[in-house]
């Protein structure tokens, strides 16, 4: 297990590879999207050959958040819940997807990454569950 900075995507050549093979074909890859009211959360695997341990990767866009330490605080609070035994094997972006109403130190940030973590897990285990499961059909 490295340390978390080596798990995160940063430059844009992993990025670019990364989204490539996420939206190949949405429909038959095992490519989570979770959203929440601020944030777009999606998870795809990876092959083992390429890099065994998950990794995370962190879009948040300047024209929402003007404030590097706005900006730095909500990266913190995102790593803080990245669960990375829990997310072996995937690419996980997290995106910003509309500017905060209210101040970045408001607990309902804290809230709602913490339900987007848990609603990202169950989407997890119920697509991997649905993969595992063996067809009913014998055409």
């Amino acid at each position: 297990m490295g340390t978390l900075r080596a798990r995160r995507i940063a430059d844009s050549v992993a990025f670019s590879q990364a989204f490539k093979r996420s939206n190949t074909d949405p429909s038959k890859s095992a490519t989570v999207i979770v959203k929440s009211a601020h944030f777009v959360v999606s998870a795809s695997p990876q092959s083992i050959k390429d890099y065994p341990q998950s990794r995370l990767g962190l879009i948040i866009a300047k024209r929402f958040l003007k404030s590097s330490v706005d900006r730095n605080r909500f990266k913190r609070l995102i790593r803080q819940y990245f669960v990375v035994e829990l997310l072996s094997g995937r690419d996980v972006f997290v995106r910003l997807s509309c500017k905060p109403g209210v101040s970045s130190h408001s607990p309902l940030y804290k809230q709602e990454v913490v339900t987007l973590w848990q609603d990202l897990l169950r989407a997890i285990r119920e697509k991997d569950l649905l993969a595992a499961r063996p067809s009913d059909s014998f055409l």
